[in-house]
């Protein structure tokens, strides 16, 4: 009898440290399937995104575009959507005065780029004119500007950032020019609105990464409970009468 006992627990233990094994690998193999997905190469309609600006750095050439004084956060857009800017520019101290005085004088220029994908591996090259009249103290800066995008199929293909006449503000060290404007997103080389045209198939079905990740994640948990469910349920108890009738 107790040679029986032994054999049965042993024969439980092996069950459940096979359970154990098939669970560790069914883990491993759905973090390895996490750990190899394709970082999406597509804007989402309405996806966010920032643009990015030189620095005149040498170690660190390209870096946040314009930071707004109200948010504290870069200028963004989003992919493929018409609207309304609005990004108050702090003048910070006489450095950034006489940065922002060679840029009026076109002395300078404001060089930027915007990704053309979510990969940021490209970016697409434009600049931002400002336009004004420098004093030896202030300057009086043209604040209107329009933002232009071209996309085509998930990727922009173009952009440009110009100024149009309005109000000439007056700006000194630490004061806000309130630069706004808007913007607008054009069906790949043409001038026709994005808005204007209908989405491909393929963009209107396309699930974003994190739905991917999600949907992974639950299919791997659904997967353990079955089967410590399974284990609990059938395998144990069907081990448990078979030595019951043994004995």
């Amino acid at each position: 009898e107790m040679c029986i006992r032994d054999r049965y627990q042993r024969r439980v233990r092996e069950c459940g440290f096979g359970m154990m094994q098939c669970q560790i690998l069914v883990a491993l193999l759905a973090g390895l399937a996490l750990a190899t997905l394709p970082v999406r190469k597509d804007f989402e309609s309405g996806e966010s995104f920032r643009i990015e600006c030189q620095t005149g750095d040498e170690n660190q050439p390209w870096g946040p575009g314009p930071v707004c004084d109200e948010t504290g956060k870069e200028i963004s857009f989003q992919y493929g959507q018409d609207n309304f800017f609005y990004c108050g520019l702090r003048v910070k101290d006489q450095a950034h005065f006489a940065w922002l005085g060679s840029l009026v004088q076109q002395e300078r220029n404001w060089n930027c780029r915007a990704p053309l994908s979510p990969e940021r591996k490209f970016f697409l090259p434009f600049t931002i004119p400002l336009w004004g009249v420098l004093e030896k103290d202030h300057m009086h800066v043209d604040n209107h500007f329009n933002f232009i995008f071209h996309g085509d199929s998930g990727r922009i293909i173009g952009a440009a950032a110009y100024p149009l006449r309005d109000r000439f503000q007056y700006a000194k060290v630490n004061s806000v020019v309130n630069f706004h404007g808007p913007v607008r997103w054009f069906h790949r080389h043409s001038f026709t609105p994005m808005s204007n045209v209908k989405a491909p198939a393929s963009l209107q079905t396309q699930t974003s990464s994190k739905e991917l990740i999600v949907w992974c994640c639950g299919s791997v948990l659904l997967t353990l409970v079955s089967a410590v469910f399974v284990y609990q349920f059938v395998c144990k108890p069907a081990l448990k009468e078979k030595y019951r009738k043994k004995e």
